[in-house]
């Protein structure tokens, strides 16, 4: 036995939405000691809510079960996937349902002072912030959140160079009523 200065701890905490018990997202983990090794998984429900999980479940579980009889993650990847194609009810109408969401949160936030960048094939909104601070990116994400409570995603992390373009992404994959709510408080910015 190796003298391993190094820990792992694993540990998950989830947000749901007002008035549901269930998050749609999913957080596995297992330690397999036999081996010395942790397993973690996250899947994402895209969406929330009961069926969002349902399915980020059977995803995470599968991915878990997979890895763990260490297949190949492309295998694991391709095996999830084509289980999922399996139900055309799963994706038919996906492009429709976030359109529709976009279009929909872009209509709420006409009135704020944010600039609807054009966003394609996600289910996240970028939007210009420049007329509104000249903090950087990271920094105005973090004031969002702990002044108004609305959570973004600062695009310059994803940037090999450190470019500051003002912009966040939103993410409108949300009910009504979620999307109506960060409306009226990027309204108010």
């Amino acid at each position: 036995m190796t003298n391993n200065p190094f820990y792992v701890e694993v540990s998950c905490q989830q947000k749901n939405f007002d008035g549901e018990r269930i998050c749609g997202d999913v957080f596995l983990s297992k330690k397999i000691k036999e081996e010395n090794r942790i397993i973690a998984v996250l899947s994402d429900g895209m969406g929330h809510g009961v069926k969002a999980n349902m399915l980020s479940t059977l995803t995470a579980t599968m991915a878990l079960n997979f890895t763990e009889e260490h297949k190949d993650f492309q295998k694991i990847a391709e095996i999830i996937m084509a289980d999922f194609l399996k139900n055309k009810a799963n994706y038919e109408n996906l492009g429709k349902f976030y359109q529709q969401k976009r279009d929909a949160f872009v209509n709420l936030i006409k009135g704020s002072r944010f600039k609807v960048i054009p966003s394609y094939g996600t289910y996240f909104q970028l939007l210009d912030y420049s007329a509104i601070s000249e903090e950087k990116e990271l920094d105005f994400a973090k004031r969002l959140v702990t002044e108004y409570g609305i959570a973004s995603v600062p695009v310059s992390p994803f940037y090999n160079k450190a470019l500051d373009n003002k912009l966040l992404r939103f993410c409108f994959a949300k009910e009504e009523k979620t999307l109506e709510k960060a409306a009226e408080i990027l309204c108010k910015i």
